[in-house]
């Protein structure tokens, strides 16, 4: 009787090439100066694989609110000293990557829980790591 079952070096083989899968990424960008990091395969992640979350503003979020969401995070807990003037994560001088840190910070202080990113239904639950340069997002 022929022996069917895989090797071990089939089974690291196949390994390998799924992991290939979930590790790469690409880059979206947006007229608002925003990057985002995406998987660059749209397949699904396996729910035993677990996810980093970050918090950031919808795209298409108003000044007016984008602001109101830094002053609200900042009075609440939010670390929101980088984002200062001359700080890793000033530039780009925008409402929407200071907002995008602000609430993000909120988000990790207060319990990284969806509802804990709603800010007027504004914010939004995200899996991709949107720091840039010496700008690190906190994460869980």
């Amino acid at each position: 009787m022929a022996n069917f079952a895989p090797s071990c070096t089939t089974i690291l083989s196949f390994i390998i090439f799924m992991l290939s899968f979930y590790s790469g990424y690409g880059s979206r960008y947006y007229d608002d100066g925003v990057v985002e990091r995406v998987p660059s395969v749209t397949t699904e992640i396996p729910l035993h694989v677990p996810m980093r979350k970050w918090c950031i503003p919808k795209n298409g979020t108003s000044d007016t609110l984008l602001q109101s969401n830094i002053d609200y995070a900042c009075a609440n807990g939010a670390d929101c000293g980088p984002i200062q003037v001359h700080q890793v994560c000033y530039l780009p001088n925008k409402n929407f990557n200071h907002a995008s840190f602000a609430m993000n910070s909120y988000f990790h202080t207060v319990g990284a829980i969806p509802e804990n990113c709603d800010f007027n239904n504004s914010g939004r639950v995200v899996f991709f790591d949107p720091s840039y340069d010496a700008c690190i997002y906190p994460s869980s």
